[in-house]
């Protein structure tokens, strides 16, 4: 049986002490904190609030978007960013 198969929705991932796989289950609410947008540019912060394998888990994810001509060109994320970002 492969990881994928013994981990079903779960995502797989190598203990550290071990190099033998195993399943973390990560389920999360992401509430919007900050957005802001101008016509080349979007930024959006979100709140990421659930469990990480039964245990209570916070962080927040930052993901900065590019558009061109009302499309989004090409985005990047920032995971565990505590801080805001001052980038655009």
């Amino acid at each position: 049986m492969s990881n994928e198969e013994e981990c079903g929705t779960r995502f797989p991932r190598s203990s550290l002490n071990t190099g033998e796989p195993s399943c973390q289950h990560l389920d999360v609410r992401l509430t919007p904190l900050v957005k802001l947008e101008d016509a080349y540019h979007g930024i959006v912060v979100f709140k990421a609030e659930g469990n990480l394998d039964q245990v209570p888990y916070s962080n927040e994810l930052t993901i900065v978007f590019e558009f061109e001509h009302d499309r989004i060109q090409s985005f990047r994320e920032y995971v565990g960013s505590k801080q805001y970002l001052l980038l655009v």
